[in-house]
């Protein structure tokens, strides 16, 4: 099922909160899930001397936040969702097109999905939002920058923000796992950020000024104490996306989305860490926080790292999805009939994991 919110005009510096009814659908279903949350701008823009480079539309999000009925699952600009969608589609994303100079008008839809049912780390079904997680507790909210994205290109004049939820029906109560997205600035050559659960990437992002003239990160080695790197050069870093991605250059015939448009293959980001496409939850590095140091210097803009990690689920918001009537009561149902679906596809007790698997990996309840 598919459900989308009414749409509201674009304006500039300006706060967007959406109301949950729109997905009052899907309340009728068993065991709802949310796989996909579509942001869907429909644009209309002037452009400078410098022409309108379609990768630069997303700036015009400078936050975009998602939450479930426990915390934050989604906190990063637009131009960090823009390169989430590399990360997890590959040649499966696509930038609108690039729009000549001096050009009044101009109208183009941008669409950013942000995947909580991911095809990278999959068993795929190990994710998704339970709907109401989300609708009971959630929310999700959009923040516009200024009007002009860059001097001499693009200068939003006017549009529409709406978003598109795709919701499955599972008809099994099963716990998820909780897959977040978020952003942080950079303002050190060394730096400790906080996890708190499994990284699936991480990745080193020069910052929107430096995409905006497709200036690279100058050459640099990454150390981590956490990950037990040495030295690691960015160039080893770009061949595991590469390989990673299993797609090498994204196809040339694709719309204004050539290797020029990849922020990994031009180094004005660098994927630091990216477990492997086919990794299960429980080979996912298992981090408090991450540790990274580079030996080049920061640049002078607003460097981001962005990543993807899996966090501990709330065990209130946990009781009500398997319609349990405490966190206590789950955690009976759970040592008495819980199972993990193993990679093999066998089903294996939670009472053979690790003392906090109930809080990270997906469980199915025999009650």
């Amino acid at each position: 099922m598919l459900l989308r919110s009414q749409p509201l005009n674009w304006a500039a510096n300006s706060n967007f909160v959406y109301p949950m009814n729109f997905l009052d659908a899907a309340r009728g279903m068993r065991s709802p899930v949310i796989k996909n949350i579509a942001i869907k701008m429909a644009l209309v823009y002037n452009t400078g001397t410098s022409a309108g480079p379609a990768r630069m539309l997303p700036m015009t999000l400078s936050r975009v936040r998602i939450t479930d009925q426990t915390k934050e699952r989604v906190n990063m600009r637009g131009s960090s969702l823009r390169i989430l969608n590399q990360i997890e589609f590959g040649t499966a994303y696509q930038d609108g097109v690039n729009t000549a100079a001096s050009q009044t008008g101009v109208a183009q839809d941008v669409i950013l999905n942000i995947p909580f049912n991911p095809w990278k780390s999959r068993r795929r079904n190990d994710y998704g939002i339970p709907l109401f997680e989300f609708v009971d507790g959630g929310g999700i909210e959009l923040n516009t920058g200024a009007a002009v994205l860059a001097t001499n290109f693009q200068t939003i004049t006017s549009g529409t923000l709406q978003i598109f939820v795709d919701v499955d029906e599972t008809r099994t109560r099963e716990l998820k796992s909780r897959v977040c997205f978020k952003d942080t600035d950079i303002t050190q050559t060394e730096f400790v950020v906080p996890i708190g659960g499994a990284l699936r990437w991480f990745s080193y992002y020069a910052g929107e000024n430096g995409e905006t003239t497709q200036i690279p990160l100058p050459a640099q080695n990454f150390t981590s104490q956490t990950l037990e790197y040495s030295i690691i050069p960015r160039e080893v870093l770009r061949n595991n996306y590469k390989k990673e991605q299993l797609s090498g250059f994204r196809t040339a015939n694709a719309e204004a989305t050539t290797a020029a448009e990849d922020v990994h293959q031009t180094m004005q980001a660098v994927l630091i860490m990216m477990v492997d496409a086919d990794a299960k939850i429980p080979e996912m590095p298992q981090l408090t926080s991450l540790h990274v140091q580079t030996d080049g210097a920061v640049p002078s803009t607003i460097p981001k790292y962005i990543f993807s990690y899996i966090a501990d689920r709330d065990p209130n918001a946990s009781a009500r999805t398997a319609n349990a009537n405490s966190p206590a009561e789950l955690q009976a149902a759970i040592a008495k009939g819980g199972v993990v679906k193993t990679a093999n596809g066998k089903m294996s007790p939670v009472s053979g994991w690790s003392p906090d698997a109930s809080r990270v990996l997906p469980i199915k309840l025999r009650m």
